[in-house]
């Protein structure tokens, strides 16, 4: 990923390259070595999800390695639940909303207006840096390792060109990507948070060609090992060998190991340190971008004590490898009734490794002795019913590890519930149990926010121009700089999907209309909040209609600037006197036009006539309305 443009720069005094070079090479050997055994975890909850269930963690060796079956005849099918679960799962965060807002700094309208420059900021990194794609990637592998990041950076390439009298530059812009927990190398793995690390590490192998590319200097080519999925001996039984893919290790050829050190402020560096290099060469020396590393964590489920996380996987696993075995002796069974086995008297038959070898085909004869006995059918057992309990009992186990019901699993109601409110609480039963992941990815997603508003205010110096959709004013495009950013108090515009249903938010929405609860004074619902309510209810359509409010307030805040300089301004017949009102009133009540009206009170003037005539036309618009209606009454 690229942090920064390459960047020749000397350590300073009393460090050397070598020095700094052969830190990070031991570092990264000492953390790789504390962090194998979560590894092999990793690895083997990937292989699970895979279909390669036959093998396990070698303690001894410290490995992954396949297990044979103790017979050759037992089947070894895989009857993989683990895929269809984690998958539901991450489709049930699919209705989590990530609309974000920014909060003011204070109730002064400057920060008013420098929140909702954050908060475009915020809407339009989501929509240029593919966000949803992003998010999905680090949702999926946090359910398969239980960890996963997110690194936001600013690339100097992106972003609008300016001229400097000389050449074309470009301003810069935001950009982050997801991180496998394998790129992760932190200082301890048993310090729990992030801001406790006193440095970490982000090791990738990228091509030298890629480093080329992104720093503009030629390094060492070598081979690299590093994790891939490779084809694996799977399923099987009988003889059979089936095919499937696992985590394995492989080489890759021109390539090198590109670490990004990263270390927390400190005394002896109040701005930290991060440097960029290769096993043979520093291509970045500096601080750190912001004031904290420009990473976001997520897990699936936290350790008490351990950086990382655990994923649900762990916990499928050994009930995948009953559930396995159960439907194993299934077919074993049923395996042991297709082939017929014979009880067949010593020496009754001429040719014993024959049969043995090829069993009685239809329509084979068999010869045999009448007088040593004749070959008899072996008396085979019915199968009992618990052995079918059993597995359904697994495949409820399952789910229920899994944090889902079987309704939520499958879309069936296995109980006797047919009451369409019963089952509606079933399905609010598992939304609340998907709800703690559901708060750690928007959790994640917050603190991702922060960091791209801090990188904002830090690279963001510059005056940036944000192209928007629509052709009028601030809603085609706006003005900002990093100045405009003053706020990091940042919420989502609604709450966890996951402990709300659509049915039991739009009922309790319409019991607010009922009991008048949106209603301003005059019985009507504002709106503003008649906005909210359409966007609650997923109404997107109808939002349009909305539109024009959005272009009377832009209009009317644009307006706010010559009336608090003196300038006056008539009322236009196209003004919406409401909403015009309501952003002029914003206005009177700064504490710099209360110091205006001290100094200037000429100047002040402005705006509360401008107020007055805006009440008077829209009491004038009131009473000729109210008498049309009389007239039409009468």
């Amino acid at each position: 990923m690229k942090l920064f443009q390459f960047k020749e720069k000397e350590p300073p005094r009393g460090e050397y390259r070598e020095d700094i070079l052969a830190m990070i090479e031991e570092e990264c050997r000492r953390r790789h070595e504390e962090r194998r055994p979560l590894e092999l975890k990793w690895m083997l909850c990937s292989d699970f999800y895979a279909g390669h269930q036959y093998r396990d963690i070698n303690p001894y060796r410290g490995e992954l390695e396949d297990y044979d079956p103790p017979y050759d005849y037992m089947e070894r099918g895989v009857y993989n639940r683990i895929a269809p679960l984690i998958e539901t799962r991450i489709a049930n965060f699919k209705s989590l909303d990530f609309s974000m807002e920014v909060h003011p700094a204070t109730c002064e309208l400057s920060d008013y207006e420098k929140s909702l420059v954050a908060t475009r900021l915020l809407t339009q990194t989501q929509y240029k840096c593919d966000f949803l794609s992003k998010k999905d990637s680090l949702v999926l592998w946090s359910e398969l390792c239980g960890t996963a990041f997110l690194l936001s950076w600013w690339d100097p390439s992106k972003g609008d060109a300016v001229h400097d009298g000389e050449r074309l530059l470009t301003l810069g812009d935001l950009d982050f990507g997801v991180l496998t927990p394998y790129e992760i190398l932190p200082e301890s793995i048993y310090k729990e948070n992030l801001a406790d690390q006193a440095s970490i590490i982000l090791e990738q192998v990228v091509s030298i060609d890629e480093v080329n590319r992104r720093y503009g200097v030629r390094v060492k080519p070598r081979a690299v090992d590093t994790y891939a999925i490779v084809p694996a001996a799977g399923t099987g039984g009988l003889g059979y060998v089936g095919a499937t893919f696992a985590v394995g290790c492989r080489k890759a050829e021109n390539s090198t190991l590109l670490r990004t050190y990263m270390e927390r402020p400190s005394a002896r560096h109040p701005s930290g340190r991060m440097f960029i290099a290769t096993p043979d060469r520093i291509l970045y020396y500096g601080t750190l971008p912001i004031d904290e590393y420009p990473l976001s964590m997520l897990r699936c489920k936290r350790v008490a004590g351990m950086f990382f996380g655990r994923s649900v996987i762990e916990d499928l696993i050994p009930l995948q490898r009953a559930y396995n075995g159960v439907k194993n002796k299934i077919h074993d069974y049923i395996r042991t009734l297709a082939l017929n086995p014979l009880l067949v008297p010593e020496g009754s038959v001429n040719d014993i490794d024959e049969l043995a070898a090829n069993g009685v085909a239809p329509g084979d004869i068999v010869e045999y002795n009448p007088d040593r006995g004749e070959p008899k059918p072996l008396a085979t057992q019915v199968l009992p019913t618990g052995v079918f309990e059993e597995c359904e009992n697994l495949s409820h186990e399952m789910e229920y590890a899994a944090g889902l019901s079987h309704l939520g699993a499958t879309g069936n109601n296995s109980s006797s519930l047919t009451s369409a409110s019963a089952i509606e609480r079933l399905r609010e039963i598992d939304g609340v149990r998907l709800a703690l992941s559901g708060d750690a990815i928007r959790e994640t997603v917050l603190h991702a926010a922060k960091i791209w508003l801090k990188l904002y205010k830090e690279h963001g110096g510059l005056t940036h121009i944000e192209k928007l959709a629509g052709s009028y004013d601030t809603s085609a495009n706006f003005l900002w700089c990093g100045e405009d950013i003053n706020s990091y108090d940042i919420v989502f515009e609604s709450e966890n999907a996951l402990l709300h249903s659509d049915e039991s938010c739009l009922a309790a929405i319409q019991s607010g209309i009922e009991l008048g609860l949106f209603c301003d004074e005059d019985g009507k619902i504002p709106r503003q909040v008649r906005k909210k309510l359409l966007a609650r209810m997923h109404v997107g359509d109808f939002l349009r209609t909305l539109y024009e409010d959005e272009l009377q307030s832009a209009a009317a805040r644009r307006e706010n600037g010559e009336l608090l300089g003196g300038k006056k301004l008539e009322v236009c017949p196209y003004d919406d006197h409401e909403l015009h009102i309501s952003e002029h009133r914003r206005a009177a009540l700064e504490y710099s036009y209360y110091k205006t009206r001290k100094t200037s009170p000429v100047r002040a003037a402005a705006l509360a006539e401008h107020i007055a005539a805006h009440i008077g036309a829209q009491k004038e618009k009131k009473g000729t309305e109210d008498g049309r209606t009389e007239e039409t009454d009468a």
